[in-house]
């Protein structure tokens, strides 16, 4: 199977025809490394997996990788980190480099089980220089260091020539090459390769800024008000600079209630479409039609029991009081981000029967909420929290209480929300713990 970052045939590799792997027997025994200060703003940009990729394009597998061991022996033998060489037939598995005590318990455990810490690629210069090209902390840091013999102070100025050289030569490679070798959107799209993962909790975040501007929004719309008023209309305003300040602030009447409103129902549609994501069932998830991309919010919430696991019911009923005020939200949602003409009449004026016969908007009756944000008040903002707030509780009461517990506990306390697929593909919200 080719990977989906594979460059094939068609580009060929071109690091290792002038830089050539070095054999790890060939490294000093007693070795230092010093960082090369040289383009490491890209380097670091670039990101670890694909400075790792474009080494492993060039010359495979690394020279050494340190592994943390895992099983019981392991455990028991307090051996907490060990480094496995890439040995002259390009494995990595050669036990030379383990001590007489690892070689006893890797006799014992049989099988070498562990979580990979550090990679390290060790090439050679055109001068005999080494560089070493690798990862710190669990492979979240990358950098390109020389190689000296222990006691060696500094690298030599043809050293230190090269080694930017190999430098400017890497990050051409990333450049020419990047988006092929990782493009992590569309790999998270494919799912190949991809085991565990992190989503912002955009349900989390939307509605604590909707909670705090809920708690501030009167003063700071009063500061507005009386911004507006400042100048008595009895004066003369004819002040361009007092006009200017009066339109300013009439225009910004009712944001912050606007925005509470926006910010609530942006949590609630973050919290449906984390919910649909977690429990999507594998046959519709894998299924061609993209059942997270095409369903819109109202969509999800009438087909979520259907289409999901860990709900009690298969259906939600659209006509219950939860799901009317939902559309109504909905409705104001949409005239509020769409600004419709029809939307955003103040008055009409109609002549019949030579009357004049005037009629004013903003404040329309039987609405959930005035179409015009200057006529917002506090008690709109609160009403649209109590819609979103009965719509949550209301899809969470239809869930079982381990798919109720498990979605509690990260969406409405976690700020970044951790899945993870199974052995069948099966992707599961929460921690590998949760899954046992």
């Amino acid at each position: 199977m080719v990977d989906l970052y594979d460059l094939g045939k068609s580009i060929k590799p071109s690091l290792i025809k002038h830089y050539p792997l070095v054999d790890v027997r060939d490294l000093p025994e007693e070795r230092q490394i010093e960082r090369v200060i040289f383009r490491e703003d890209e380097i670091e940009q670039a990101g670890e997996i694909l400075i790792y990729r474009i080494m492993k394009h060039n010359y495979g597998e690394p020279s050494e990788i340190v592994t943390t061991p895992q099983g019981k022996a392991w455990i028991d033998s307090g051996i907490k980190r060990i480094t496995f060489a890439r040995d002259h037939k390009g494995t990595i598995s050669d036990p030379a480099v383990l001590t007489q005590e690892q070689l006893e318990v890797l006799q014992t455990e049989k099988t070498m089980r562990g979580i990979n810490l550090e990679w390290r690629y060790f090439i050679r210069t055109k001068s005999g220089a080494i560089i070493q090209v690798g990862s710190k902390n669990k492979s979240t840091l990358s950098y390109v260091s020389y190689v000296l013999h222990k006691g060696v102070p500094d690298p030599s100025g043809v050293a230190v020539i090269e080694s930017e050289k190999f430098v400017d030569e890497l990050i051409k490679e990333i450049s020419l090459h990047g988006k092929r070798l990782f493009e992590p959107k569309k790999q998270f799209e494919k799912g190949e390769g991809i085991q565990l993962y992190l989503l912002h909790n955009v349900y989390l975040y939307n509605y604590g800024s909707a909670r705090l501007l809920l708690e501030r929004s009167e003063d700071l719309e009063n500061s507005l008000a009386q911004q507006f008023i400042k100048y008595d209309p009895r004066d003369d305003i004819s002040d361009p600079t007092r006009i200017d300040h009066v339109r300013r602030y009439q225009v910004a009447l009712g944001m912050f209630y606007a925005s509470c409103i926006s910010y609530y129902f942006m949590a609630l549609e973050g919290f449906v479409n984390l919910i649909f994501h977690s429990f999507l069932k594998h046959e519709y998830r894998a299924n061609e039609f993209d059942w997270e991309r095409r369903l819109d919010l109202e969509q999800k919430l009438q087909l979520m029991p259907a289409l999901c696991s860990g709900f009690k019911t298969e259906y939600i009923d659209t006509k219950s009081d939860v799901f009317a005020d939902f559309r109504k939200l909905r409705k104001y949602r949409n005239q509020f981000f769409h600004s419709k003409i029809v939307d955003s009449l103040k008055s009409v004026c109609i002549v019949e029967d030579g009357f004049f016969f005037n009629s004013e908007f903003g404040n329309a009756k039987n609405e959930l909420l005035p179409s015009q944000k200057m006529f917002l008040k506090k008690s709109d903002a609160t009403a649209v929290k109590d819609i979103v707030d009965r719509t949550i509780q209301n899809l969470l009461e239809k869930m079982d209480l381990d798919s109720r517990d498990l979605a509690k506990k990260y969406i409405e306390n976690e700020t970044e929300v951790p899945f993870w697929k199974d052995e069948e593909g099966n992707v599961r919200m929460g921690t590998l713990k949760d899954g046992n």
